[in-house]
């Protein structure tokens, strides 16, 4: 079996690659036939209608997507024929924060694992991609809720703008809707993955705002926006290829906010205190500026809905 990632021979059955530790089940079908040989291998193309050694139908399961890799340091997905891809961020050690920064002092952190994060935000046209998919409606409505006329018109007319007006239990609902649809382990940065991916992890040339010390070549943001969301990848991506970690939107992490958990948070792979009112915002809006910086850090309440705040997906490499 050819692997999508590392396009390396794996032996049939292997559900994640050995040397990226990304999921490959999911890149093909299998026959559902018990008394086939085949039983169960995942070998066959997404597009078989019969199985060539029984001769079985073989009926579309939830692997409804396909997976492809562009570079050495990019993946991207396909849902229901929206694409989407991720970044790669290999571990490595930054500073984070800024000591003029009240609530986030400078401090050494280090990123153990690679992982890999949206090249933009999650846009209309790819959450309405998940959360209209026949396959998982039941789970939709759980989790996330109906979706009205109204939005889905709204999102249709605007597939290139960010989602927004989600909260992070949404957020999440819609990453674990996601999960099922795809087999794969997204979810929600870090504060510490989202900032090292923001300054440009290992290639980072350490400017103020993701991608430049020249706000308007990175950012939508109060000065220049009219404060009107504006399409993602309309302005210059960072040193990794990465969009919009400054200014359109704020963004949300993992973690639990707390205005001092800078002053004793681990050195290694720091994941927010363990609990808290409030979740962790960042990034700046259309509406801010000076927020916009790569170190800025905000809060906002998890149940709440805001028209500047959305997410974008990180993806961690299993080792």
């Amino acid at each position: 079996m050819k692997c999508p990632y590392c396009n390396q021979d794996h032996p049939n059955g292997y559900k994640f690659c050995p040397n990226t530790g990304m999921a490959i089940d999911n890149q093909f079908n299998a026959c559902t036939n018990e008394d086939c040989p085949d039983f169960g291998k995942y070998v066959l193309p997404l597009d078989s209608k019969f199985c060539p050694k029984c001769g079985s139908p073989i009926k579309n399961s939830a692997h409804i997507y396909t997976t492809t890799t562009i570079g050495e340091d990019t993946i991207t997905f396909k849902v229901n024929g929206v694409s989407f891809s991720m970044i790669k961020v290999e571990a490595g050690s930054f500073d984070m924060g800024d000591d003029e920064n009240t609530d986030a002092p400078s401090h050494e952190v280090n990123i153990t694992h690679d992982y890999y994060i949206g090249k933009t935000v999650v846009t209309n046209e790819l959450a309405l991609a998940v959360l209209t998919d026949k396959n998982v409606v039941s789970e939709v409505e759980d989790e996330f809720g109906c979706l009205d006329e109204d939005d889905i018109d709204d999102m249709e007319d605007n597939p290139n703008l960010p989602l927004v007006n989600v909260s992070w239990h949404n957020a999440k609902s819609l990453i674990r809707i996601l999960k099922k649809i795809t087999g794969e382990n997204f979810n929600l940065p870090t504060e510490a993955e989202w900032e090292f991916a923001a300054r440009g992890g290992n290639k980072s040339e350490n400017y103020s705002f993701s991608g430049s010390d020249d706000l308007d070549d990175v950012a939508w943001y109060a000065e220049n926006s009219d404060f009107e969301l504006q399409e993602v990848t309309s302005k210059e991506p960072n040193e990794l290829g990465i969009y919009d970690m400054s200014g359109l939107i704020g963004e949300w992490c993992s973690d639990w906010y707390d205005e001092d958990y800078y002053d004793n948070s681990p050195k290694n792979n720091p994941r927010g205190p363990k609990k808290g009112d409030t979740k962790v915002i960042r990034g700046g809006s259309i509406s801010l500026e000076d927020e916009c910086g790569v170190c800025w850090r905000g809060d906002h309440d998890p149940y709440s809905e805001h028209d500047e705040i959305g997410f974008r997906f990180v993806l961690r490499v299993r080792k």
